[in-house]
């Protein structure tokens, strides 16, 4: 999790049944996520950052078999990237 100064925090977590795996809160309410990390392979929880202007989260993208045909990596393949955001996600 990350706090920025104004209070709004981040996070960034495996896996969330509401699909906030990167959620965006401020004052205990639920104000945004990052989209695209929820399924299909995709998992967040390694780090969460920002700054004036950015989110930032470190996230994976594991191989789906049968989506190979549709850009997806090969089998037993993983990508570790960061993905940047605006701040409202």
């Amino acid at each position: 999790m990350y706090v920025a100064s104004a209070g709004t925090a981040y996070t960034n977590s495996i896996w969330d049944e509401a699909g906030r795996e990167a959620g965006i809160y401020k004052d205990s309410d639920v104000i945004g996520k990052a989209s695209n990390l929820h399924g299909w392979e995709r998992t967040g929880g390694e780090a969460v950052t920002a700054n004036s202007k950015y989110l930032y989260i470190a996230m994976t993208q594991g191989a789906i078999d049968r989506m190979v045909l549709q850009d997806y990596l090969p089998s037993k393949t993983n990508w570790y990237c960061v993905r940047r955001y605006n701040l409202s996600g």
